[in-house]
């Protein structure tokens, strides 16, 4: 069941898309983002993703304006769900 996406969700998944990984990891989060929203253990493994380095890899283009905004985004969901948290208290 899809559930309602924060705007850093949708713009995290507008990121992945410009991310150069395969297609089957960028539809793989994607969907996991659709469907259960993001969590702690998906922006860990996008972050562990992008940050190795795969074997006779030269290039990996825009790879630090990835990780900045993956980082930007994910500590802005934190934000917004400590926000939803204090809420319902």
């Amino acid at each position: 069941m899809a559930i309602h996406n924060t705007q850093e969700e949708r713009l995290l998944m507008k990121l992945i898309d410009e991310m150069p990984m395969a297609d089957e990891i960028k539809q793989g989060w994607c969907e996991q983002i659709k469907s259960n929203g993001l969590s702690e253990e998906l922006a860990q493994e996008m972050h562990d993703k992008l940050s190795a380095h795969p074997e006779g890899e030269t290039t990996f283009p825009n790879r630090a304006r990835c990780m900045a905004q993956l980082a930007n985004l994910t500590r802005r969901w934190r934000l917004t769900a400590q926000k939803q948290i204090g809420k319902h208290r």
